[in-house]
């Protein structure tokens, strides 16, 4: 995978006489995973007498590739793949609630509005609103030798699959319904 290496001498250098080749040999590279901490030999140009001998030590971070959003999206937006971008983080910086498939973004909306080029959690999206409160909607129950429809009056919002109160127009009684399309 992606890594990012951090030198604890962040401005180590090795100078080497002009007819030595450029070039650096790695021995005895030690890492402990669970700190991320590492220690090498480092040879320059290589392990032969008069060559420059460095211990070199420092972090070694794995990245992780996040979708985020190219523009800021309010609530009622829905995000499409052309709103998708994508940024490197180190993987230590990300939570295990923050969406690592576009594909789980395109098509949603967020529930508040949501900044741009930064990583997105599961509870901040949610499918789009198809039926807004106090909008007019039709009521329909439907066995396979019935079907029955009424009009009538959203008391509540409601995403695709949603449970919704809807007041009947006619008797006034309040019943669930599940918004299936807008």
């Amino acid at each position: 995978g992606k890594l990012e290496v951090v030198l604890d001498n962040r401005i180590l250098q090795l100078h080497l006489p002009v007819d030595m080749p450029a070039v650096v040999t790695v021995r005895s590279l030690t890492h402990d995973i669970s700190s991320g901490r590492f220690s090498a030999l480092v040879f320059a140009p290589d392990p032969r007498p008069g060559a420059i001998r460095m211990t070199i030590t420092g972090e070694i971070h794995r990245l992780m590739d996040v979708p985020v959003l190219s523009r800021r999206a309010a609530p009622g937006d829905i995000i499409a793949a052309g709103d998708i971008e994508w940024i490197t983080l180190r993987s230590s910086r990300i939570s295990s609630h923050v969406i690592l498939d576009d594909a789980k973004l395109v098509g949603m909306s967020p529930k508040r509005p949501i900044a741009e080029n930064r990583p997105i959690r599961i509870s901040e999206i949610r499918m789009p609103i198809l039926v807004k409160k106090g909008a007019r909607v039709t009521v329909t129950y439907r066995t396979p030798h019935l079907q029955l429809t009424a009009t009538g009056k959203s008391l509540q919002n409601g995403a695709k699959g949603d449970t919704i109160q809807v007041r009947n127009l006619r008797s006034n009684k309040t019943i669930d319904a599940t918004v299936i399309s807008t």
